[in-house]
């Protein structure tokens, strides 16, 4: 920004402001690097332009809720204020697509890195610390697609390739597998119930269906009567809403739809 008038006098003065926005950390221990760039001042003096060098040095801020945290391809996240504006570019250190996403109780990221069969672990500041999980390691070939944690710090891992739910201990330790029903592609999508204990999964078909991890059973679908269902979260009140083919459904606790909506092209 600049308060300088089309002509400036003789002795007179103006300010120009430049204010430097970091937006991307690089993958390892995440140190931000050093960025160049140049401003350029024109004026009908002899010595026009004037080249002032400028550099700064990106400094990360802690994720807030109400932002936005999306997988954009090529192993990057970005992350967006909740009025869409571009706060971060970060970079996961994996090739491929970064799928589903979910924050632990310290307000650490994880990241499903589909391509490269790992789920990546962030601090607080969108630092990449390291891989929590890695299935080509632990002998697993599916590609991990979501992630969710419960409240004692469990987190449950989906996969479109498979029938299991992939349950990991706190430090990233393989505790269970849990062989479950399923659809067109696995366990692509999944959510927590309340009670710690239903997991409610999207197959990429008309169900959505519900498995029972601390009895290890499966239950009855809570609906079969969507189109192609992808990802799912489940609400306080314990409603459900779930991306339908090319719309978003809200349905009660029971199933029974409430509403949709169809996004803007």
């Amino acid at each position: 920004t600049n308060d300088c008038p089309s002509s400036l006098a003789a002795g007179a003065n103006c300010t120009v402001t430049v204010t430097y926005r970091a937006l991307t950390l690089g993958p390892g221990s995440g140190t931000p690097g050093l960025v160049t760039g140049t401003l350029v001042i024109t004026d009908d003096s002899a010595t026009s332009p004037l080249d002032i060098p400028l550099s700064g040095t990106a400094s990360p801020v802690p994720f807030a809720k109400g932002e936005v945290v999306l997988g954009v391809g090529n192993g990057k996240i970005q992350r967006r204020s909740a009025a869409g504006q571009l706060i971060q570019v970060i970079d996961a250190g994996v090739t491929g697509d970064i799928a589903g996403m979910a924050f632990d109780s310290s307000g650490s990221l994880y990241a499903a890195a589909f391509g490269g069969l790992k789920i990546q672990k962030f601090d607080s500041n969108g630092n990449l610390l390291g891989t929590f999980a890695d299935f080509a390691a632990l002998s697993l070939t599916d590609k991990p697609e979501s992630i969710l944690f419960d409240r004692a710090g469990n987190a449950y891992v989906g996969s479109p390739d498979n029938s299991y739910i992939y349950k990991f201990d706190a430090s990233g330790n393989l505790l269970n597998q849990y062989n479950v029903a399923v659809g067109l592609h696995g366990t692509a999508w999944m959510d927590i119930a309340s009670d710690q204990c239903t997991i409610y999964y999207t197959s990429l078909d008309v169900s959505i269906k519900r498995y029972d991890v601390c009895t290890s059973a499966q239950l009855s679908p809570l609906t079969n009567s969507l189109t192609t269902a992808y990802a799912l979260r489940i609400r306080p009140n314990g409603e459900v809403m779930v991306a339908d083919s090319d719309s978003v459904d809200r349905l009660d606790a029971s199933g029974n739809a409430l509403q949709t909506y169809t996004p803007l092209n």
